[in-house]
Formats: C-alpha cells, sequence, structure tokens
C-alpha cells in the first residue's frame, strides 16, 4: 500500500510526500527492490544524483552482505544512465 502510495505522489510531483512513503515501504520490507526503486526514481525527480547513487550502492552492498544476490536488471536499468555518465572514460 504505501509503495502504491509512493508511486501516484511521485507522479503528483509531491516528492516529499512519495520519498517518506517509499522509505518506510522499504524499511518494512528491507529486501523488496521495487519500493527501492521508487525513492531512487523520487531521488531522480529531485534531480538528486547523488542520493540516487548512495541509495543504489548502500542497497547493493545489503544485497550482496545479506543474500548474496545482485539487483534485478530493472534496477540495473533504472540506473544506467547515471552509472554510464559518473564513469571516467
Amino acid at each position: 500500500g504505501l509503495e502504491a502510495a509512493a508511486e501516484v505522489l511521485l507522479c503528483r510531483g509531491q516528492h516529499m510526500l512519495a520519498l517518506e512513503a517509499s522509505l518506510v515501504a522499504a524499511r518494512s520490507e528491507l529486501f523488496r527492490e521495487s519500493a527501492h526503486r521508487v525513492i531512487i526514481r523520487v531521488y531522480l525527480a529531485e534531480g538528486n544524483w547523488g542520493a540516487a547513487m548512495q541509495h543504489y550502492q548502500d542497497y547493493q552492498r545489503m544485497l550482496r552482505r545479506e543474500l548474496n544476490l545482485a539487483p534485478t536488471t530493472a534496477m540495473d536499468e533504472l540506473m544506467h544512465p547515471l552509472i554510464t555518465s559518473h564513469t571516467p572514460q
């Protein structure tokens, strides 16, 4: 429910409320990637690329440490433009 509310709030441009809802959703289910994607999408919508990258890296580390897994293709696709624009050439 919180994740869906966050999606609606994000679409309405209510970034702060969307972020609050998505953070609560992610905390209630730590490994639910879709909640973490909403958080990152909110940060990107705000133009806060640093926070988006930090959240992605924190999530990636948690998955590796706790489950020995990597984020899904959907997460990689969301982050791809940000990662490629900040990769030294």
